[in-house]
């Protein structure tokens, strides 16, 4: 299995770098695109689609994809707006899961929720590739997910006893949330001062990525219990078995994808 995970990051990680920084605005929505569809194949599964189902569910977020990049940026802007109160909503359907099942539990609906969390997700990472320092951003946003995820987990080892959401993921606890922010938030400020995003003289620059560090690595938790809780409701382990030794590719990027649209639409602000 290590051995599995260790080949896989070998073979992922640059590849997904190279996309990143070299590949120009319509080949990276491309690239973008195909790993999102992947993760709508795998979320069909949560769903309860099955066979065909999966494929034309892929192949419809395609079409949507493909719309959205056709729209005017105005528009563009307003659904990415839109994307922030599914986020909140999934807050509560995790705090109230498992009753909160009730609101969610048809096939119909569970797809329809994927589609409004992964075109944001999709539609975001163009808008900050799109931007002057767009490349930082991305690899900014990445990096502060996964120290995020990191600094959780080994501060949750260490002092981890009150759990976060016992019925979604029991091995969660605040402790491994407070120690995540606060890596997110330390990558977050060394990582734009290195790259000359962040002007040191400048207060409200440390205001502002102070605040996005925050910000990106909270939404990120919720991305990753709101996988968990459709796992564990579907009885799965992984969303699936594309990436040996790692699961799916949602389980990896579900952080990602809940952080994306939120950590956009900050940045858009900071006017960078």
């Amino acid at each position: 299995m290590l051995k599995q995970r260790i080949i896989t990051a070998l073979v992922l990680a640059p590849t997904a770098l190279a996309g990143i920084i070299w590949l120009p605005p319509l080949p990276f929505a491309i690239f973008m695109g195909i790993i999102i569809c992947a993760s709508a194949w795998e979320w069909a599964r949560l769903a309860g689609l099955e066979g065909l189902q999966r494929w034309a569910y892929a192949a419809v977020l395609a079409i949507i994809l493909a719309a959205i990049y056709l729209l005017p940026h105005s528009l563009k802007l307003w659904l990415l707006w839109l994307a922030l109160p599914v986020w909140l909503i999934n807050i509560v359907l995790v705090v109230g899961y498992p009753d909160s099942t009730r609101y969610w539990r048809l096939r119909s609906i569970r797809a329809v929720m994927g589609l409004v969390m992964l075109a944001p997700a999709w539609l975001a990472i163009n808008m900050l590739s799109d931007m002057a320092v767009g490349t930082y951003l991305i690899l900014l946003l990445l990096f502060s997910v996964w120290v995020a995820d990191i600094g959780a987990y080994f501060s949750g080892r260490a002092w981890g006893d009150r759990k976060l959401a016992a019925h979604v993921s029991p091995g969660k606890t605040w402790a491994g949330v407070y120690g995540g922010v606060a890596a997110a938030l330390s990558v977050t400020w060394l990582f734009a001062a290195i790259f000359g995003i962040l002007e040191p003289g400048n207060l409200l620059h440390w205001v502002w990525f102070g605040a996005l560090g925050l910000l990106t690595a909270t939404i990120s938790v919720i991305g990753d219990l709101t996988e968990s809780m459709f796992k564990r409701y579907a009885g799965v382990k992984d969303s699936s078995q594309l990436l040996p030794g790692h699961g799916g590719v949602l389980d990896r990027l579900d952080s990602v994808i809940a952080a994306l649209p939120f950590f956009t639409l900050m940045v858009i602000q900071m006017n960078l």
